[in-house]
Formats: structure tokens, C-alpha cells, sequence
């Protein structure tokens, strides 16, 4: 299995750890997230599963490729949040932006020799995880606040 590969069942484990403890709003998020993965991976597999324009994930790739910045900044805080699926959270919000980061790094490296349709479904892939962020942060505040609650 190569590293995307890897990195998609990350977050497809992810995803189904949490799965049992959402309900309500959060299990919704979660749903949504989970669409968002499925097309990224889908894309990543360059077999799209949506109908309407993909997004993409903007990029701006020098000559040679190079690990892309981290993705994502606003896990940071989320990443800080507590309760008893924290660790779960963590997991999930880590192997998103570790995703993330491959996919834009693959489509640099498929800029760089000339395979562009690659390149742009890796991009793609990337700009459906953009889309998921908002749910992930939702999540993991929505599981904090639940677990707060009396």
C-alpha cells in the first residue's frame, strides 16, 4: 500500500472510531466529513464520485517539488480540546492534515513532470478536504462540549 493509500485508511479508521460515540448534530458533521473523505479518496483513486464541480485547493508549486506547510492551522485548537474522545479527535484531525499534506506534495510532484490531469485530481482530492475542515472542527467541539455537559 502506498503512502496515500495509507493515509486515506488513517482517516477512513479515524472516522469509524468516532462513529459510535456521535449522535445529533455531531453525527451529522460527521456524515458530512465522511462525504468529504470519500470524494477525496475517490478523486485520489482518479475515480470521482460527485456529479457538481470538484473544488480545488489552490496552489502556487516552485519548480521542484517540496513538502507543502502544514495544513490546516485551525486544528491547532481543536487538537487542545478534552473529554473522553479526545484521543479520537486528535486521531482524526492528525491523519486529515496528514492526508491533506500528501495530496498537495503528490500533486506538486506530478506538476513537476508534466502529468497534469494527475496533478489537478490530487488537487481536487485536496479541495475536498477543505471542505470537510469545518465539520472536523465542529466535531471535535461539539464531542468537547458534550462531554462537558452534566
Amino acid at each position: 500500500m502506498d503512502e496515500l493509500e495509507q493515509r486515506a485508511q488513517a482517516v477512513t479508521n479515524a472516522l469509524d472510531a468516532l462513529r459510535p460515540v456521535t449522535e445529533g448534530a455531531s453525527r451529522a458533521h460527521l456524515d458530512a466529513l465522511a462525504r468529504h473523505v470519500a470524494h477525496a479518496i475517490g478523486r485520489m483513486r482518479f475515480r470521482p464520485v460527485e456529479r457538481e464541480p470538484p473544488p480545488r485547493h489552490p496552489s502556487n508549486f516552485a519548480r521542484v517539488p517540496r513538502e507543502p506547510p502544514p495544513s490546516f492551522p485551525s486544528f491547532v485548537e481543536a487538537r487542545a480540546l478534552g473529554g473522553p474522545h479526545a484521543a479520537a479527535v486528535r486521531a482524526l484531525l492528525d491523519a486529515l492534515a496528514a492526508f491533506q499534506e500528501r495530496l498537495v506534495f503528490e500533486a506538486d510532484c506530478q506538476e513537476y513532470v508534466d502529468a497534469l490531469n494527475s496533478s489537478r485530481e490530487f488537487l481536487f482530492a485536496a479541495g475536498h478536504l477543505d471542505l470537510a475542515e469545518p465539520h472536523a472542527l465542529a466535531l471535535a467541539h461539539q464531542l468537547a462540549r458534550a462531554a462537558a455537559a452534566p
